[in-house]
């Protein structure tokens, strides 16, 4: 599959400034990254939309710099798909190591685990059927699932997404809160 340019540049300084790698792009399918010297060197997990509750979207990692930034190269080996559109932010989880997760969410109410080095699926979670435009007064996201960023608490163990679901085709649209187990995706709270 093709990718795309990501046209947020904000989004490419966010992986590359946590998790020492560049985001090179990705499309409906699938997403590819840069790797610094093969291994993600940040330890910083990334939990919620711009990693913290004032948006900032601010990291500082003082060992990105322009010359360390001249060693990435593009890790062929990384595959990473997911299906459905995707406009949240990706989300990482810093696991000791070089061992990290990479979560993706996206408009078809997909939700997925990447393994960071390798781009391997670890667990993926379809959330119910989306809201097709043609059911929705306005837009231009078809078919709407998972636009924001999920939030993960850590402590808990527990990754919390919004969808916006509909059970018949879309005559009744529903947004939903789903509390997901990271480490397995599965459902511990009903919506």
């Amino acid at each position: 599959m093709s990718t795309r340019p990501v046209k947020s540049v904000s989004l490419k300084s966010v992986l590359a400034a946590i998790l020492g790698i560049c985001l090179l792009g990705f499309s409906s399918h699938s997403f590819a990254l840069k790797i610094l010297n093969g291994r993600p060197k940040n330890k910083t997990s990334v939990l919620e939309y711009h990693n913290g509750p004032r948006r900032d979207g601010v990291y500082v990692d003082k060992t990105l710099t322009r010359a360390s930034a001249r060693l990435f190269h593009l890790d062929r080996s990384f595959k990473a798909q997911i299906k459905g559109e995707v406009y949240a932010q990706l989300l990482y989880v810093a696991k000791g190591g070089r061992k990290g997760v990479i979560i993706a969410a996206s408009e078809g109410n997909n939700v997925a685990a990447f393994d960071a080095v390798t781009g391997k699926t670890l667990w993926e979670r379809k959330l119910g059927s989306p809201v097709p435009l043609s059911y929705l007064p306005c837009g231009n996201i078809d078919p709407l699932g998972i636009t924001g960023t999920p939030v993960i608490d850590k402590s808990s163990g527990t990754l919390y997404v919004d969808a916006m679901t509909t059970p018949d085709g879309g005559a009744t649209k529903r947004h939903l809160v789903y509390a997901l187990s990271f480490s397995s995706a599965f459902d511990p709270l009903h919506p």
